[in-house]
């Protein structure tokens, strides 16, 4: 017969036994949750992000399917696309960009004004130093539109919607950051000079021109907060 002091010692060495096997699986069990929560947190982020990504493109395709004469919804979708990237990407408001082609252009792709200005956002083909600035924009910043959306380095066209709308969107950053640079009072004179940066995209469009891109912007505004 065993004696009872040796079954208690080895039940003790065995309890001691199933602990250091058990503890290390409990541990290895936390860290996979973790890392599992984890991942699922960032991946429920990016899904949130994308939704309300394509909530905003969504309202961009509606607003130009129901105020312009394009019914390729290919084409539609593509301006849209453009439309949200360079707004990211040049930290210019979307209604903004979209009331200065509203009042540019009224959404005609071919639109080319008596003086040569081109496209969607109205494009003057050369800088007075001859620069072509598209090119040097596609060439620096061919990484803002998705791989689906990129143009080809040999395939530069002004009057292509995505090519248009940036150079328009660098332009008028260009003229944002110039003449805020020397704004005093950014809260206090932030109208007046608004209206020197809208002024100087238009070449000297005047209260006339500035009025009905604000008011344009407004509209558009209106309409993406509500729908």
């Amino acid at each position: 017969m065993i004696p009872l002091r040796l079954l208690v010692i080895t039940a003790v060495i065995v309890l001691a036994l199933a602990k250091e096997v058990k503890a290390p699986l409990r541990i290895v069990s936390i860290t996979n949750f973790n890392i599992v929560m984890e991942r699922n947190k960032k991946q429920m982020v990016l899904e949130e992000k994308q939704k309300i990504e394509q909530n905003i493109k969504s309202k961009i395709y509606k607003y130009i399917e129901a105020n312009s004469k394009l019914y390729d919804s290919i084409v539609i979708s593509r301006i849209s696309n453009s439309i949200y990237y360079c707004s990211k990407f040049y930290n210019i408001p979307i209604s903004l960009i979209m009331a200065i082609i509203e009042r540019e252009s009224s959404w005609i792709i071919e639109a080319i004004s008596k003086y040569g200005a081109r496209g969607l956002m109205q494009i003057v083909l050369r800088y007075p130093s001859g620069e072509m600035l598209w090119q040097r924009i596609l060439i620096n910043n061919n990484n803002i539109l998705p791989p689906s959306e990129k143009n080809d380095i040999c395939d530069i066209n002004i009057m292509k919607p995505n090519i248009n709308i940036e150079a328009g969107c660098y332009i008028l950053r260009h003229y944002i950051d110039q003449v805020y640079y020397n704004c005093p009072d950014r809260e206090i004179l932030a109208d007046e000079y608004f209206a020197e940066v809208l002024n100087r995209y238009s070449g000297g469009g005047g209260d006339r021109y500035i009025n009905k891109i604000i008011a344009t912007w407004w509209k558009i505004e209106k309409f993406m907060n509500e729908n």
